[in-house]
């Protein structure tokens, strides 16, 4: 993305602040963390899907866990964690319209990627 905006003559800072593995759920609870960041962030990427999908009907998904101190740490809930896993498409979709509205609000345009389609089931 970066390289296209400097073929438009725009030169961008971006920050990767995604980790593998994280739900809408997580985008929740840390989008204050993006919306602090100095200088402003003009736009933020929101590309939350698979794995929340992967969490539905999957009670023992708890890889999507995550600590709630340190943002890029995985913790499952047995052990001080907070429940990352998205139970339904109704509750991404909630989280995904939350997340934009908050940035929106906070001067920072989101932008919504979808994965692309694949041959998982679960996908």
């Amino acid at each position: 993305m970066r390289e296209k905006l400097l073929e438009q003559s725009k030169n961008v800072t971006m920050l990767n602040m995604g980790f593998g593995g994280q739900t809408s759920r997580w985008g929740k609870y840390w989008v204050n963390t993006i919306i602090a960041l100095e200088p402003k962030p003009t736009h933020c990427i929101l590309c939350f899907y698979i794995n929340d999908n992967n969490g539905i009907n999957n009670a023992a998904a708890t890889a999507y866990d995550f600590d709630p101190q340190s943002m890029f740490v995985n913790k499952t809930v047995a052990n001080g964690g907070v429940d990352g896993r998205v139970r339904t498409y109704d509750e991404w979709e909630a989280n995904m319209k939350w997340l934009c509205e908050k940035l929106s609000a906070n001067g920072i345009k989101p932008i919504v990627i979808m994965p692309s389609q694949t041959a998982s089931t679960s996908q």
